[in-house]
């Protein structure tokens, strides 16, 4: 299995969190794997197709878990623009967000 480009989760939680889940891509290429993995760790729920999805401005919400780990690693620290630039911006920040998101993820991927 590949492993996710963290980076991106980051960018979509801090994004359905703030304003709207892409604001933070340049591309939407990969978006929809993105979404999968911040859904199978329970951090954002995707409502897109689902009955009303329409009426919201956005349609992939942040849990409960979601803003607990928004809170927790501060991602509204997180600096405006492309996420691909955070790596470099915000260095401290990311990794130890991205090594919790890692950590989590094996837990699922490998119980």
């Amino acid at each position: 299995m590949t492993t996710p480009s963290w980076v991106h989760v980051l960018a979509l939680i801090k994004g359905a969190a703030e304003s709207t889940s892409d604001v933070h891509f340049g591309s939407l290429m990969g978006f929809d794997s993105h979404a999968r993995v911040a859904v199978a760790l329970g951090l954002v729920e995707d409502l897109r197709g689902e009955s009303g999805a329409d009426d919201r401005d956005d349609d992939i919400v942040v849990t409960a878990a979601g803003w607990s780990f928004y809170h927790e690693f501060e991602l509204e620290r997180l600096p405006a623009g492309r996420a691909n630039n955070w790596p470099r911006l915000a260095e401290e920040l990311v990794e130890s967000a991205e090594a919790a998101l890692q950590e989590h993820w094996n837990r699922i991927v490998s119980p």
